[in-house]
């Protein structure tokens, strides 16, 4: 798990991570009695593997809020996504921080 903060209201930061899952092709549910909790899905392909995401953004106050994602990427025969699912938690943290 990879957690970080941003001096950004919670409702910002929660469009711009929907947003940016969606345009890197993750399939995004959100739970509706927890508003900031949406899991990211992507299927295996024939070069990528399955991966699930968590992504938790928590309100700190009305100016800053923090986000944490947990991967699992699911076994591959060419991706080892699997290997390095702590990487890869890092990478869209940074993928989000960018956005934002």
């Amino acid at each position: 798990m990879e957690l970080t903060s941003f001096w950004t209201p919670f409702e910002k930061v929660y469009r711009r991570t929907k947003q940016t899952f969606q345009k890197k092709g993750y399939v995004i549910s959100e739970d509706e009695k927890n508003p900031g909790v949406m899991v990211a899905r992507r299927k295996a392909t024939l070069l990528y593997a399955a991966m699930n995401l968590e992504i938790v953004i928590t309100k700190i106050d009305e100016s800053s809020c923090s986000i944490s994602i947990t991967s699992n990427a699911g076994k591959h025969w060419f991706d080892n996504a699997s290997k390095r699912n702590r990487q890869l938690e890092g990478q869209y943290i940074a993928m989000i921080t960018t956005r934002i």
